[in-house]
């Protein structure tokens, strides 16, 4: 995935915070800067599925993964940080351990080789971890300047 320079920046400083229960920011396991294009940078994280697939199949699933998309932004409050583009699509999980014999990479509810559904465990019998990606739209504050509330318009470019 390419992404420019502020948004690695973020994700770096949230691997950079160590292991937390608490964490839902992807982890970085590496970044790559192309020879010829100074302003992109390739992220390596690990395998990830979207949030929503496979489907939740019970309350407590959906329960579960509201707790930890909370807690996820109260630790990036926390550390003075604001995500600002918090939906679907900037949501995945750590769900390749549902599917016991793999899947497609792009057709994700497909077999390796796309032949068939792809068989897979509930998030109930296999809890999963949710992660936040996407850090382009997120700001990080200095929190000696922090008000309460925030008085910053949408989509504006202030921070650090």
């Amino acid at each position: 995935m390419s992404i420019i320079r502020p948004e690695v920046e973020i994700a770096n400083f949230f691997n950079a915070l160590g292991p937390s229960p608490a964490n839902h920011c992807v982890p970085i396991l590496g970044v790559l800067q192309p020879p010829d294009d100074e302003n992109v940078k390739i992220v390596a994280t690990p395998l990830l599925r979207e949030c929503d697939n496979p489907r939740f199949d019970t309350f407590g699933e959906a329960v579960e993964f509201f707790r930890q998309i909370f807690e996820g932004l109260q630790f990036m409050h926390h550390h003075h940080v604001a995500h600002r583009d918090c939906n679907f699509n900037n949501i995945m999980m750590d769900g390749a351990h549902l599917h016991p014999k793999g899947f497609h990479l792009e057709k994700q509810t497909r077999t390796l080789d796309t032949k068939s559904n792809a068989f897979h465990y509930t998030r109930t019998r296999l809890p999963v971890k949710y992660y936040f990606i996407h850090f382009g739209h997120s700001r990080r504050y200095d929190p000696a300047f922090v008000q309460w509330p925030p008085t910053e318009p949408p989509g504006s470019q202030r921070g650090i």
